[in-house]
């Protein structure tokens, strides 16, 4: 399944039909195959140009398809910071 990790300083929000997703700095975000292609539809031409790869060192999303591939890569990956704007995370619900 589609695995997201941001790096950088500042979290991002993305709106999809079924829920918000949060990508925080350096945290794991497994997407459904569904979710993905949603979020890439609507947000595509903001994240497709900052996924990090050999030939753009300073983007700011790894991407995989593996779990285990996207965390590999987050670990050779330093902290940046990005200029993404913060967005307030919220807290747990407790039941």
């Amino acid at each position: 399944m589609p695995s997201i990790i941001k790096k950088g300083t500042s979290a991002s929000q993305y709106d999809l039909s079924k829920r918000t997703v949060i990508l925080e700095p350096d945290i794991l975000v497994v997407l459904s195959n569904n979710e993905f292609d949603e979020l890439m539809n609507k947000y595509g031409s903001f994240i497709q140009p900052r996924i990090l790869s050999d030939k753009n060192p300073s983007g700011c999303f790894i991407v995989n398809e593996k779990e285990a591939n996207a965390l590999s890569q987050n670990k050779e990956i330093k902290k940046y910071k990005d200029k993404s704007a913060p967005v307030e995370v919220p807290e747990p619900e407790m039941e």
